[in-house]
């Protein structure tokens, strides 16, 4: 950019109401303020028509994502035929975790060779009393079979535990290998989980499986209670790592097993992003299944569902049953060809919109997509169909409207940090910080650096030395020279 004074005197307009002495003072201070990249505000108005520009290339628009194909594959067509219009989609994407939980020792091959398993994770956005729970009962009715045997399960291991007590001086009783609780409370301890994973593995290789109201919840299935713990779990259930504990003691739990775990959690948009906002760029979003529920698709009416009686279980069993006995190794040609379509397809729209952001997030959004499509193949007697590619295409186009309109801008904000941070080498705290930053901003770039101080001081001294202003207007700090002394 020309920082030239009579440059800008020859190009920037002065308005009637504009004293002209004062016009020229505006712009000499415009010339001596030099600015390295672009101010914030205006990176975040040209990302905001970036991220509505993608929404509506993915088929939907600024307010609404894209609409759910009119006819859908059979199972699906059951599970969401008792609720109302606006919550279909979310019904839709929000049964395969627990569909998946039927698979036991089922793999697939993704289309780069490796194998895969039908790790589906699903996160619902919305705001509060907008049918959240509209899934609730389809998820129940899927359940069912499981839960039945669990309750055998749990039977067994309350005797085994009755007969066997906690004791250094006795030992105990072998636990009956056949125990295998799939159906998971949201308050366990890491022995108790890693137990189920053990037996779920020891079992024929089945999922576990959690339906939950709220994603703070989620927190709770780990003992620590925290984010950080909830994404390893996220990462690791979605590459079914290694997982489990070693142990020397007698009665404690050690072995490991290969990490099968299903969910479907729930939140408003406020609090997914606050939650997530620490787990972005790890890969923990990526490997999510998002749906949402926008306030400008319901009618403000009150919802009406149908009733989930005995006609409607006997018409879900047949599926059911289906998943049940499915075992081994399954390949689906044309859905392979479908998913090279897609991958290339969003490879196109990123580089199109020079969306970082939207790009990682849809490698794994793909194979998401995938996993659902080989369990609708599956559910469809290994028949491929129309109503499948039109299903699979619509939801990894679905799943992106929703994480770009929730997640785009952060992730956007995120990666810019990093690479900021990356390619500046051995230079400064405040040569790494944008032109205009946010305390939140200032306070992260200085854990990047290993510094654990809050930082107030250095603020201070810039301050006092004129190198940065406060915009009380932004809430924001301004850099005013080119380097920190």
């Amino acid at each position: 950019m020309d920082y030239n004074l009579d440059s800008l005197l020859a190009i920037v307009p002065r308005y009637d109401s504009l004293p002209e002495q004062e016009w020229r003072t505006t712009l000499a201070s415009a010339a001596q303020h030099r600015w390295k990249t672009m101010p914030r505000r205006t990176r975040q108005v040209l990302q905001a028509l970036k991220d509505e520009a993608l929404k509506n290339l993915l088929g939907g628009s600024p307010l609404l994502p894209p609409d759910m194909p009119k006819k859908l594959p059979p199972v699906l067509k059951l599970l969401t035929g008792k609720v109302p219009q606006p919550y279909k989609p979310c019904v839709a994407e929000g049964v395969f975790p627990a569909l998946a939980a039927h698979l036991h020792g089922v793999k697939f091959r993704y289309i780069d060779n490796s194998e895969r398993e039908a790790a589906i994770m699903c996160l619902l956005i919305a705001q509060m009393a907008t049918g959240k729970s509209s899934v609730n009962m389809p998820i129940k009715r899927i359940m069912a079979d499981i839960d039945e045997r669990d309750k055998i399960s749990m039977e067994m291991d309350n005797e085994w535990k009755q007969k066997n007590p906690s004791s250094k001086s006795s030992p105990r009783d072998p636990r009956p290998k056949e125990i295998c609780i799939q159906n998971l409370s949201d308050n366990l301890t890491d022995a108790c989980f890693n137990q189920r994973v053990f037996d779920a593995e020891r079992n024929g290789h089945r999922y576990l499986f959690l339906k939950t109201d709220e994603l703070n919840s989620m927190l709770r299935v780990t003992s620590r209670g925290n984010m950080q713990q909830l994404s390893l779990l996220i990462r690791n259930a979605f590459d079914n790592a290694e997982h489990g504990q070693e142990r020397v003691g007698t009665d404690s739990i050690t072995g490991k097993a290969p990490l099968r775990f299903n969910f479907h959690t729930s939140t408003t948009p406020s609090v997914a992003r606050k939650l997530l906002k620490s787990a972005l760029i790890d890969g923990t979003l990526s490997r999510l299944s998002v749906s949402s529920i926008e306030k400008e698709q319901t009618d403000g009416m009150i919802p009406k569902y149908g009733i989930y009686d005995d006609k409607f279980d006997a018409d879900l069993k047949p599926f059911i049953d289906t998943l049940n006995r499915a075992n081994g190794y399954y390949e689906c040609k044309q859905l392979n060809r479908l998913i090279e379509g897609l991958v290339m397809d969003c490879k196109d729209k990123a580089v199109q919109y020079d969306s970082e952001g939207y790009e990682i997030l849809s490698r794994r959004a793909c194979v998401i997509a995938f996993s659902k499509g080989m369990v609708l193949y599956i559910l469809n007697g290994k028949r491929w169909s129309r109503e499948i590619a039109d299903y699979v295409d619509w939801s990894l186009r679905y799943d992106m409207w929703c994480k770009m309109k929730h997640f785009g801008e952060m992730l956007e904000e995120e990666l810019d940090n990093e690479k900021q941070a990356l390619n500046s080498g051995m230079v400064n705290l405040y040569d790494l910080l944008p032109d205009t930053f946010t305390l939140e901003e200032y306070q992260r770039v200085r854990m990047t650096l290993g510094k654990t101080s809050d930082g107030n001081a250095t603020l201070r001294k810039w301050k006092q030395r004129r190198q940065v202003e406060f915009d009380e207007i932004a809430n924001a700090y301004v850099k005013t020279k080119r380097s920190a002394a």
